[in-house]
C-alpha cells in the first residue's frame, strides 16, 4: 500500500496488514496488526531496502528534526552469501 501527502512532499509504502492509527501530533502512524511486535525498521529492511533474500541485522536507528519535519535513519547489515555489506539509510 502506498501513502502520498504532497502538501508536505512525502510518500511511503507499508506491508499488508498495517493498518493506520491517530496519535496527536503526527502526520501518519501505521501498526502492524498481524505482527505487533514486529520493528517497523526491520521490516523497512527485509522488505524495501535490502536486496531479497540476503540475512539482514539493525545496527542502529534514531531520528532527528529539520526545519520542523521529524527523519528517520537506519544502519544495518546485509549479508550475501559470499561477503557483507554495511548501509546507511
Amino acid at each position: 500500500m502506498t501513502v502520498s501527502d504532497n502538501k508536505d512532499t512525502y510518500s511511503f509504502v507499508y506491508p499488508f496488514g498495517w493498518q493506520e492509527v491517530v496519535i496527536e501530533g503526527q502526520d501518519k502512524v501505521y501498526k502492524d496488526i498481524i505482527e505487533p511486535v514486529e520493528s517497523i525498521a526491520e521490516t523497512l529492511i527485509q522488505k524495501v531496502l535490502a536486496p531479497p533474500n540476503q540475512k539482514t541485522a539493525l545496527i542502529d536507528a534514531s531520528e532527528h528534526e529539520v526545519y520542523g519535519k521529524t527523519y528517520y535513519q537506519f544502519e544495518f547489515t546485509a549479508q550475501p552469501r559470499n561477503y557483507t555489506h554495511c548501509f546507511q539509510w
